[in-house]
């Protein structure tokens, strides 16, 4: 079994099925349905916004997905890079997906000459990770905010 992470954008047919995970996993919190999340992601992948939106293939099928974005947080004056968008298929999961997904932000925060980014958790999934080596930040709500220094 191969892994092969690509940018989004180098892979347009995807953006619809990416576009149906962000909804089935965010769209009750955010709002959106799957077409204002194609909608979305069509806005997101122009050359003006900062970071990218990268696609996981397992095995030439897309399976999981993930964002370098930035988003403001109130104890922050200026926009913070962040991890967003983490997504794995159920079937995948123990395949370590996430886990490279995750490194692959990483790789192209530091790449930007990030020293640190951040990323909002889910309850039940913290533990996710500060297995990874993320650290608790601070609260959004009911949300954790956790930090990685990029080393």
């Amino acid at each position: 079994m191969a892994l092969n992470i690509q940018p989004l954008k180098s892979l347009p047919q995807h953006i619809p099925l990416v576009a149906k995970w962000c909804s089935n996993t965010w769209g009750q919190l955010s709002g959106l349905n799957t077409a204002d999340y194609e909608s979305w992601l069509h806005k997101r992948l122009s050359p003006d916004e900062f970071g990218d939106f990268w696609i996981a293939l397992w095995d030439g099928e897309p399976t999981g997905c993930v964002q370098l974005t930035t988003w403001h947080i109130a104890e922050k004056k200026n926009p913070i890079p962040a991890l967003a968008n983490l997504y794995v298929e159920p079937k995948n999961r123990k395949n370590h997906i996430g886990r490279s997904l995750c490194h692959h932000v990483e790789t192209a925060a530091k790449a930007e000459y990030l020293d640190v980014i951040y990323l909002i958790a889910d309850e039940g999934i913290e533990g996710y990770y500060q297995n990874l080596g993320w650290k608790r930040y601070g609260q959004d709500g009911d949300k954790s905010i956790f930090s990685k220094t990029l080393t």
